[in-house]
């Protein structure tokens, strides 16, 4: 006998999590009676594959754990009989009974011809497919709601993985959740292609260097461009000369040795609002204005407010240049919307969710899930791609919860682990 070969262990393990084959007159192969209570808790660690299951065998209860496999044999091709972790198991779940020499004293159920094989088919289809996403044909048959309470997840966990660098930050600076705020900030300001080039200048000038000179925009600013390696080239005006000389003197009475090689920092493609320049500024602008900001963060209920917190100017100067030695043609006054967005979506939201777990404070963790319903979704080519396929996002948590979707799922075809994919396999 062959098993399927749409079949592998990582289904199998969802078929018997979730009851989908036929349970009908369930027997084990000795011939005893068998009803399942409960399949048990998937253990995603090495060890037994279920952990707590309940089977009733011949009229008898067992608690305990329950290894699957496709065939018999491959108990001894894993080489469980050494491991002590399998001693205590009560049940083998396998698709072919291959050979009954295996723990013959451990009860097996074989489910060959018990699962259906368009429940396969539809596996096979979502693995197979090489599109945007493997379910894009048919996810639109997906309830919203299910849709709706898998994002508020996903979101959740994109929040997670962000916080957890936020957390090592936290232990870094003794808890200062101004210096967390500041280096997030300027991590989230070169989104998406700078981002890591803003973190490397947010270590080299960090916070509690510019929060000593956060009175004076111009130190601020000379500290920021010459760490950022920005202000080696002549320059042709007084502002650029100017900034040389503080930075110089600065660098020297801090002995800052090591600024950012320029190359690192990416231009091409790039519209002028976005240039690594006017990011610098406005961050420059932002650390002057609001040295100690994360208190007003917390205290804001109102998105508005936050908003307008984060509205992000540049000085004189990059009114009228993008880039140093070059006038611009038209004049400017603020960072684009996209920053504020940025900075707001990838940042502040993430660090308030933070704060709140640190401090058991639930209504500010409701409250940074609350923003994200109030503020629009972030425009990208992966989400014009989400609403060709009837997943338009309508607001932040859309946005940022289809982005981990796609990344976290999609990409590396964990359809089984996707409400959206469970519902589909379903039908």
């Amino acid at each position: 006998m062959k098993v399927n070969p749409l079949l592998n262990e990582a289904l199998l393990q969802y078929i018997w999590q979730h009851g989908m084959f036929d349970q009908r007159n369930l027997a084990s192969t000795a011939g005893d009676s068998l009803e399942i209570i409960s399949p048990g808790l998937l253990n995603p660690h090495a060890g037994p594959d279920f952990s707590a299951a309940k089977i009733k065998i011949g009229g008898i209860l067992w608690a305990g754990n329950v290894e699957i496999h496709l065939r018999s044999s491959d108990w001894h091709k894993h080489r469980h009989q050494r491991d002590p972790r399998y001693h205590n198991i009560i049940l083998h779940v396998v698709v072919i009974h291959d050979d009954p020499s295996v723990m013959p004293a451990v009860p097996c159920i074989q489910l060959d011809g018990r699962i259906a094989n368009l429940l396969l088919q539809r596996y096979q289809l979502l693995q197979q497919e090489q599109v945007f996403i493997p379910c894009e044909k048919v996810c639109r048959q997906v309830p919203s709601i299910i849709w709706q309470h898998w994002k508020e997840r996903l979101l959740l966990e994109r929040w997670q993985r962000k916080t957890a660098t936020m957390q090592r930050w936290l232990q870094q600076s003794q808890y200062d959740w101004d210096a967390v705020c500041y280096r997030a900030i300027a991590q989230a300001a070169g989104v998406p292609v700078n981002s890591i080039a803003f973190e490397q200048l947010a270590q080299l000038a960090d916070y509690k260097l510019l929060h000593r000179y956060s009175h004076n925009l111009h130190e601020v600013e000379a500290l920021l461009f010459g760490q950022a390696g920005m202000l080696h080239a002549p320059m042709e005006d007084e502002y650029g000369r100017s900034l040389q000389l503080t930075f110089r003197y600065l660098q020297h009475k801090h002995q800052l040795q090591h600024s950012m090689p320029v190359h690192i920092w990416k231009w091409l493609r790039m519209r002028p609002h976005s240039f690594p320049t006017q990011r610098i500024a406005a961050l420059a602008m932002f650390v002057h204005k609001h040295p100690r900001v994360f208190s007003q963060v917390i205290a804001i209920q109102d998105i508005r407010e936050l908003e307008t917190l984060f509205e992000m100017e540049v000085s004189e100067y990059w009114t009228s240049h993008y880039r140093f030695n070059i006038k611009a043609k038209k004049p400017h006054h603020h960072v684009g919307k996209t920053m504020v967005q940025n900075v707001l979506i990838n940042t502040v939201l993430p660090l308030i969710f933070l704060y709140g777990q640190t401090h058991a404070d639930a209504v500010l963790q409701e409250r940074a899930l609350q923003f994200a319903l109030l503020l629009p979704p972030e425009k990208n080519s992966y989400m014009a791609q989400w609403a060709q396929i009837g997943q338009a996002a309508q607001t932040a948590l859309d946005s940022q919860a289809l982005l981990e979707l796609r990344e976290r799922f999609c990409l590396q075809k964990k359809c089984l682990q996707c409400e959206v994919g469970a519902k589909i396999m379903k039908g």
